[in-house]
């Protein structure tokens, strides 16, 4: 395919409704990912030949899906069960995305998937809209939905092969998204259509092929290096900060978090802006004038102070007496001193012991099982602490 893959959102959209999906296509918890951006704050931070929408990319990631089922001729319950769990993997997802989970965890205890469990639940999530998204899900797959909202639920259904597919390290979700952000910001990328032929089914194990074990080693460097030089940056750890301080002045300006989790990201900025301090960082944020880091400027002070923080993560009002104990010391604005816990994953490759093992099978069959304990991902809630400030304002350590 041509690189526009990407953007051919329509066409992933046609067919999954051609598939009978097109109740769970068309209702709000999907619909409004429209206004939700993909890459968050990195739209703003980088130039990008391209910006994506959740929605862009739950469509891509289903039609992925759909794409891999048919190539290893999966039956039709097998490829529904897929698709629309793909489909609706980031229905949870707040304004801003990835960006605001931060907050999304410190005012409500729950990142998007709990958003979304919620969804599957309770109706009248929107204005005028009475159905769950479970009932959204019984209305196009019937008894299917049961194994969809098992396997987004809990990572697992009642069919093997589909856990397998859903279950592996390069799954739908990250062949499409990997993929898409580096296509974002003209880095190397694999074609989602062109990748997804390294895979192979042997009975009821989903495999890859040896003699495309390369590129599938080629895509988790280009994974890695992806979060660490690009995703885990000052700026767009700077700007998560800045961006969850203004989240929380927008609550604690009377706008309520159910009324919040119906709002697109412009809806955001725009609320943001009524309100001095928010309207403030959210200016910075936009121009690029990123919030200072003690990580950086003050490497010897950070570790006291993530301790001290650490042991009142979720209580807000015992945070905002450190930072302003921080803000005296230094002689800053109070309200422009972030604490911010964030997560960061580690990507793990063990490629030499992969390379050599030769006892998989006498086809070199890899099963994608086996595959995990080689290549996978480790994730701390809070497991990266810093703490911002307005580098505008001159200081001196007291």
């Amino acid at each position: 395919m041509a690189t526009s893959y990407f953007t051919q959102t329509d066409l992933f959209e046609r067919q999954l409704i051609k598939e009978g999906l097109g109740e769970t296509v068309g209702c709000p918890f999907i619909q409004r990912l429209k206004n939700v951006s993909y890459l968050s704050t990195m739209d703003y931070i980088y130039d990008l030949k391209h910006r994506f929408s959740r929605y862009d990319h739950s469509l891509g990631t289903a039609f992925t899906a759909m794409e891999i089922s048919d190539l290893l001729k999966l039956s039709r319950d097998q490829k529904l069960i897929l698709a629309c769990a793909n489909l609706v993997h980031d229905a949870g997802h707040f304004a801003f995305s990835h960006a605001s989970e931060t907050f999304l965890l410190e005012a409500k205890r729950k990142y998007h998937g709990g958003l979304m469990n919620y969804y599957l639940r309770q109706p009248n999530s929107f204005p005028g809209y009475r159905k769950s998204l479970g009932e959204v899900l019984a209305n196009d797959l019937g008894s299917l939905s049961q194994q969809v909202i098992k396997l987004v639920t809990n990572g697992v259904c009642d069919d093997s092969i589909v856990n397998q597919l859903h279950n592996f390290c390069l799954n739908c979700d990250k062949i499409d998204g990997t993929n898409r952000t580096l296509f974002a910001l003209g880095l190397d990328f694999f074609q989602p259509a062109e990748f997804l032929k390294v895979f192979a089914l042997s009975s009821n194990t989903v495999v890859v092929l040896r003699e495309h074990l390369e590129s599938v080693l080629r895509f988790w460097d280009l994974k890695k290096m992806l979060y660490n030089k690009h995703i885990y940056s000052y700026e767009v750890s700077a700007s998560e900060a800045m961006l969850t301080r203004s989240l929380e002045g927008i609550v604690s300006a009377n706008t309520s978090m159910e009324k919040m989790l119906a709002l697109s990201d412009n809806e955001i900025l725009e609320i943001g802006m009524e309100s001095q301090v928010s309207g403030f960082i959210i200016e910075k944020f936009i121009s690029k004038k990123y919030f200072a880091s003690f990580v950086k400027n003050f490497p010897q002070l950070i570790l006291p102070y993530k301790l001290k923080f650490m042991s009142h993560r979720f209580n807000n009002n015992k945070r905002r007496q450190f930072e302003c104990e921080i803000a005296q010391q230094f002689g800053w604005d109070p309200r422009l001193v972030i604490s911010h816990f964030s997560f960061r994953k580690k990507f793990v490759s063990n490629n030499q012991p992969l390379q050599q093992m030769d006892f998989f099978n006498a086809h070199d069959l890899i099963p994608l099982v086996q595959l995990n304990t080689f290549l996978y991902k480790t994730r701390l809630s809070g497991n990266y602490f810093d703490i911002f400030y307005d580098p505008s304002i001159p200081f001196e350590v007291v």
